[in-house]
């Protein structure tokens, strides 16, 4: 639940039980700053974005509310697994480190827009500025580039 209504000072995302009870809450460091949640396909946990900490987000499991590990800033989509996709179109393959990238190649490298993983973290879907769907298997993709 967002409550930045008319704030601008003080950003708080909230989590509530079906009984109305706060579990767990976020704010921003920053005054007027933002805060955004990336959804896994799972359910299990979500990467908090904090706009005072533009390079990094947090992977938060639902359960307990537990900060799991720190990613990248540039996190637009979280797979099942932890795995995340960058808004240029690359995989993190490990805890998000620079070298263990892998490209989802698509028509259009200025911008992908609807990114997602499936629910199986399989898959990457993605769609381009020309309009097209993008559908990639990412284990095909790492065989095909290491054949290069």
């Amino acid at each position: 639940m967002w409550d930045n209504v008319g704030n601008l000072t003080s950003v708080v995302l909230r989590a509530y039980d079906t009984e109305g009870r706060e579990l767990w809450r976020a704010s921003s460091a920053r005054s007027g700053g933002g805060l955004g949640v990336r959804l896994d396909p799972s359910g299990r946990r979500f990467a908090l974005y904090d706009s005072s900490s533009p390079n990094r987000c947090k992977l938060v499991d639902f359960e307990g509310f537990k900060e799991l590990s720190t990613l990248s800033g540039d996190c637009t989509a979280l797979s099942p697994t932890g795995q995340g996709l960058t808004g240029r179109g690359w995989v993190h393959l490990d805890s998000f480190k620079p070298d263990k990238m892998l490209p989802m190649l698509t028509t259009d490298w200025t911008g992908n827009y609807m990114r997602c993983f499936s629910p199986d973290g399989k898959f990457v879907a993605q769609a381009t500025e020309e309009g097209v769907l993008v559908i990639s298997e990412i284990a095909e993709v790492a065989r095909r580039l290491g054949e290069l």
